[in-house]
C-alpha cells in the first residue's frame, strides 16, 4: 500500500492537483498544436476527460480518507500508550500515600490512645491523685511507651520521604 499510496500522495494536495491539471493542459496544448500544423480538426473525448477529471476526484479523496484514517489510528494509540503511562504513574503515587496514610494513621491512633489514657487512667490510678509519684511515674512511662510508637512512625516517614527524594516518580511523557 506505501508504493502506491506515495506515488499517489502529491495528488491530495493542492499543489499536486495544479502540477496534474498542468500536466493535463500541457498535453492538450501539444495535441492542439500538433492538429494545427498538420491541419486537422482537434476531436476530444471529453467524457474520457471526465472519467479521468472523476478517477482522480475519487482517488484524491480515498487518499485523503486514507490519511485521516491512519493519523486517527495513530493518535488513539498514543492516547493509549499515554493513559498507561499516566495510569502507572497514578498508582505507583497511590502505594506512596496509602504507606504514608498508615503512618499517620498510626501515629494518630498512638496519640489518641495516649491522650485518652491520661484523661481516664486505668485503675488503680483513676483513684490516685494526679500529684501522687506513684500516678505521675506511670503517666510518664506510659508518655515514653506511645512517644516510642510516634517516633519510630515518623521515622519510617522520613525514611520514605528520604527514598522518593532519592528516587522521584518519572512523570508522564506522553505528548511531548
Amino acid at each position: 500500500m506505501d508504493g502506491v499510496y506515495d506515488w499517489f500522495a502529491g495528488l491530495a494536495t493542492i499543489g499536486g492537483f495544479l502540477y496534474f491539471l498542468a500536466g493535463f493542459l500541457a498535453a492538450y496544448l501539444y495535441n492542439y498544436c500538433k492538429c494545427k500544423v498538420r491541419h486537422r480538426k482537434m476531436r476530444v473525448p471529453w467524457h474520457i476527460v471526465g472519467i479521468a477529471i472523476g478517477v482522480s476526484a475519487i482517488v484524491i479523496t480515498t487518499l485523503q480518507s486514507s490519511v485521516a484514517y491512519n493519523t486517527a489510528q495513530q493518535t488513539a494509540i498514543e492516547v493509549q500508550n499515554c493513559q498507561r503511562e499516566f495510569n502507572g504513574v497514578i498508582r505507583a503515587r497511590a502505594k506512596i500515600s496509602e504507606e504514608n496514610d498508615r503512618w499517620s494513621a498510626i501515629q494518630r491512633k498512638a496519640l489518641g490512645d495516649w491522650l485518652r489514657t491520661l484523661i481516664y487512667p486505668p485503675s488503680p490510678y483513676d483513684e490516685m491523685n494526679p500529684n501522687d509519684p506513684l500516678r505521675q511515674a506511670w503517666a510518664l512511662e506510659l508518655t515514653e511507651k506511645y512517644s516510642k510508637i510516634i517516633q519510630q512512625a515518623q521515622r519510617e516517614q522520613d525514611e520514605n520521604l528520604v527514598e522518593r527524594t532519592k528516587h522521584p516518580l518519572p512523570e508522564p511523557t506522553c505528548g511531548r
